[in-house]
C-alpha cells in the first residue's frame, strides 16, 4: 500500500527533524520563529497522514470481519514498524519485571512447577554496575554545573542517565522475577 510506506516515510523523516529542533533548544540557540512554525506544521501533516493511514487500515481489516480489538491490533502492527513495537515491547516488558520484583512475584511459574533461579550470579555484579551509573550521573551532574552548561543539556543528560539506570534495573528485576520452570 502506497499510503502506508508514504506514512512509514514521513514518520521517520520526523525524527531527525525533531532531533535538530530539540538540539537547537537544548543548546540555548534559538531557531527562528518561521523554523519553528514549519516543524510544528509538518508534525501535525504527519500525526494527520498516520491517523488517516490508520483509519484506512481499520477499515480495511474491518471489512474483513474481525472484532474491533483484533483489527486495531493488527492495523497497528502493520502502521508501527516491527522494530520500534520490539523496543517498545521490551521496555513494557521490563517495567512490569520491576512491578513483579517489588511485589515479591514471579512470571510464567505455573502451579506445580519448579523455579529455578539464575539470577543471583549475575546480580551482584548488575547493582555494582547500578552503583556506578549512579555515581556517574551525580558526577556528571556537578561537572557540568560547574563548567555552566545551560540547564536544558544538563537536563537531557540526567534524563538519560537515569533512563539507563532504570534500564539496568528491569534487567535485574527481568532475571530475578523469569525464573527457568521445571515441570514434570
Amino acid at each position: 500500500m502506497v499510503m502506508l510506506r508514504i506514512a512509514r516515510a514521513a514518520l521517520f523523516a520526523m525524527v531527525p527533524v525533531e532531533l535538530m529542533l530539540a538540539v537547537l533548544l537544548v543548546s540555548g540557540a534559538s531557531p527562528p520563529s518561521p523554523l519553528i512554525a514549519m516543524a510544528g506544521a509538518a508534525a501535525v501533516t504527519v500525526l494527520i497522514l498516520e491517523a488517516a493511514t490508520l483509519y484506512r487500515l481499520f477499515g480495511a481489516e474491518r471489512r474483513g470481519g474481525a472484532n474491533r480489538r483484533t483489527v486495531l491490533r493488527a492495523s497497528c502492527s502493520q502502521l508501527v514498524p516491527d522494530q520500534v513495537r520490539r523496543l517498545v515491547g521490551f521496555d513494557v516488558n521490563g517495567m512490569v519485571s520491576l512491578a513483579l520484583w517489588v511485589a515479591r512475584r514471579h512470571h510464567g511459574v505455573p502451579y506445580g512447577t519448579t523455579a529455578i533461579s539464575y539470577s543471583r550470579a549475575q546480580t551482584s555484579a548488575m547493582m555494582i554496575f547500578v552503583f556506578a551509573m549512579v555515581v556517574e550521573l551525580v558526577v556528571a551532574e556537578i561537572l557540568l554545573r560547574a563548567l555552566g552548561a545551560p540547564v536544558g543539556l544538563r537536563t537531557v543528560i540526567l534524563v538519560a542517565d537515569a533512563y539507563s539506570v532504570l534500564i539496568v534495573l528491569t534487567v535485574i528485576a527481568a532475571c530475578i522475577t523469569r525464573p527457568h520452570v521445571v515441570s514434570a
